[in-house]
């Protein structure tokens, strides 16, 4: 058994390991295991793999909020208060408190 089988599953662990030890067969499908001229081209190509990982898990997750989250939450008694990310922290939090607790 992999010792690091569980981290395995976040975005970035089996790009970086095939930077950091490479060749790592138990992190990724050999096909990513290229042979670099130096250690710069080794490590800009596991960003750039982390990168593409990244952005397919968040599309991944978007899906899924899609498919399954919110038609659940639609067929139930659950509020929900959508929260913009690229506000920052405090101004959401104002929003989220304006709308459950109105001024009467």
């Amino acid at each position: 058994m992999r010792a690091h089988v569980g981290f395995a599953h976040h975005s970035g662990y089996r790009e970086l390991c095939g930077y950091l030890h490479p060749p790592c067969t138990s992190c990724g499908p050999p096909e990513t295991h290229r042979a670099f001229a130096t250690d710069a081209e080794r490590l800009a190509h596991a960003v750039e793999r982390t990168k593409i990982s990244t952005r397919q898990y968040a599309r991944r997750q978007s899906a899924w909020l899609r498919r399954k989250l919110l038609p659940a939450v639609v067929d139930s008694d659950v509020l929900v208060y959508p929260l913009d990310a690229t506000r920052s922290p405090l101004a959401s939090a104002r929003t989220l408190l304006q709308s459950a607790w109105p001024e009467r």
